[in-house]
């Protein structure tokens, strides 16, 4: 027979249990700040990349040209605080940008130009106040992926073609920032004859390290260099597939990396700490907001959608939600261009960049597509109007959050414990009044 003392100590202990588990399962809920959706061309409007800078946000797209019978850049500057647009769009018919960073009152951009079919590599520095270009200079052959500051230069990182036209190797270039002149560059090659392409880089503040992810014959693909490029880690044994595709550091030096099919923490030194895996699902851009890591995702082939997550810092979902911004796969098939939404953390708030698919078609100019950005803002309180929200129920093909509780039921479960800890003590306190017979 159960003693009373097991059984206070039985309820004490589920009273402390149900409330951690109300405690824990309190997430944020995200609303809309202000959202813009503009469609200038015709035809598709892709999104390439977006960055930060002076208050503003600058985002580079593709848009095709029917006339020209081919994509043209485009660049347009949006304000952060409303959302208003401020500037552009700049063109460029003879490049075609894939990455961009902001410094000081500089635009750095890094692409390619196609000369005589083949790539070459193409970097342009822009003033912020005239939108012109300062300088322009290209290297070798291939395409740039991404480009950022690190140490005081511009890095920049691609891929180049082997000889002999059968696969492709990393570079990455340091450039001085006045006159991008090349300083040195460093060049790898995973998986000779495979598909081998570096796609994001980021330096880690505990170490001043550079970081660059990308593939290498298909499967996940890190390296690791110091501040002259001299490579000091290699990471090959994530066995994920396809690519990482961007990253964020902590303060202590912690490597959150996203990417196809996942996200994987690293320590500094390149050791794996955890994992979230789920199928399908691409991660392409990452931000830290507050304790929380946030990541715009997008599932391809299955259930085409984009996505906002929010883990804590052991990649622990605590929000999944879906975006109402529209994909098509026939559509991203069609264009043949990388989906990759974009999120940034910034005063509070975050701010997400996506293509939407407004018809597709069987050709690239019978498709339509146009770029949305939204400004949401995080809350904890359960929102009481759902269709004042951005959000709608969660895909199947991800793991749940945790249900979320609204306070009146924690109120009530508080309550329950203090009586259920009351009738526990009256009852020790009359058994040890009791007489003994």
């Amino acid at each position: 027979m159960i003693s009373v003392r097991t059984l206070v100590c039985k309820v004490v202990l589920l009273g402390v249990l149900l409330l951690s588990t109300l405690a824990t399962a309190q997430y944020h809920h995200v609303n809309v700040v202000w959202r813009r959706n503009f469609n200038p061309t015709e035809g598709p409007d892709v999104l390439i990349s977006a960055c930060l800078g002076k208050g503003m946000l600058y985002v580079v797209y593709r848009s095709y040209s029917k006339e020209l019978g081919s994509w043209v850049s485009r660049l347009d500057v949006w304000e952060l605080s409303s959302g208003t647009l401020v500037a552009g769009p700049v063109v460029w018919e003879d490049v075609l940008w894939r990455s961009c960073t902001v410094l000081g009152k500089v635009l750095y951009l890094a692409g390619y130009r196609l000369v005589n079919e083949s790539r070459v590599w193409v970097v342009a520095a822009l003033s912020l106040d005239s939108l012109q270009e300062i300088r322009r200079v290209e290297g070798v052959g291939g395409a740039p992926t991404y480009v950022t500051v690190y140490g005081g230069n511009l890095v920049v990182v691609g891929w180049c073609p082997e000889e002999g036209g059968v696969g492709e190797y990393w570079r990455v270039e340091l450039r001085d920032l006045g006159t991008l002149e090349l300083l040195t560059y460093a060049e790898s090659d995973p998986r000779p004859g495979k598909v081998d392409y570096p796609l994001f880089a980021a330096a880690n503040p505990k170490t001043d390290h550079l970081w660059v992810f990308g593939e290498a014959d298909g499967l996940w693909y890190v390296e690791v260099y110091d501040s002259s490029l001299r490579r000091i880690l290699a990471i090959d044994n994530i066995y994920l597939r396809r690519y990482a595709l961007a990253a964020v550091f902590d303060e202590e030096g912690y490597a959150y990396v996203g990417g196809a099919w996942g996200l994987v923490k690293f320590s500094w030194n390149g050791t794996r700490v955890s994992m979230y895996t789920p199928r399908y699902t691409y991660f392409t851009s990452l931000a830290l907001y507050g304790d929380y890591l946030v990541a715009v995702a997008f599932t391809y082939p299955s259930n085409v959608s984009y996505y906002l997550y929010v883990f804590d810092r052991d990649l622990n979902p605590v929000l999944i939600e879906t975006l109402d911004v529209a994909i098509s796969y026939e559509a991203v098939k069609t264009l043949a261009l990388p989906v990759l939404p974009y999120v940034y953390s910034l005063g509070g708030r975050l701010y997400v960049i996506l293509t939407e698919y407004l018809g597709s078609g069987t050709t690239v100019e019978e498709t339509d597509t146009a770029i949305t950005l939204l400004s949401l803002a995080m809350r904890e309180a359960e929102p009481t109007n759902v269709a004042s929200t951005l959000l709608i129920p969660s895909p199947t093909v991800s793991p749940q959050p945790p249900t979320s509780y609204p306070s009146w039921l924690l109120a009530i479960a508080g309550m329950g414990l203090v009586v259920a800890l009351a009738v526990a003590l009256l009852l020790v306190r009359g058994r040890r009044s009791a007489p003994t017979p």
